[in-house]
């Protein structure tokens, strides 16, 4: 098995990788759930672009925002699947750092 290989299966195994899994197939079934999440990513689509083209709807659309994930969060499903959601993706962000860094040191 390559490094590669090891590394994805490494992810796969993760405990935290591994929940996410079962909380995304339990809110893939919750039609109520779903319908608030797709509402939370258009309302942060919403905020991001208000924020990038300096639009006075900015601080509204942040509240808006804001609001929807407290609601969302409240949720004892969703508020765990979101921090997952947060974790992971600050993992896998620092798995691209170093390999970059590490391709980087490589060409040098």
């Amino acid at each position: 098995m390559d490094k590669l290989e090891q590394l994805l299966q490494l992810i796969r195994d993760d405990a935290q990788v591994r929940r996410f899994q079962e909380l995304e197939q339990v809110i893939d079934q919750n039609e109520s759930l779903q319908t608030k999440y797709k509402i939370l990513l258009d309302a942060q689509k919403d905020m991001v672009q208000a924020e990038v083209k300096k639009l006075p709807r900015y601080e509204s659309s942040k509240n808006r925002y804001e609001s929807l994930r407290d609601e969302l969060l409240d949720h004892p499903l969703m508020g765990e699947y979101l921090d997952l959601l947060e974790a992971i993706n600050n993992d896998l962000s620092l798995i691209r750092t170093i390999i970059e860094e590490e391709i980087n040191r490589d060409l040098d």
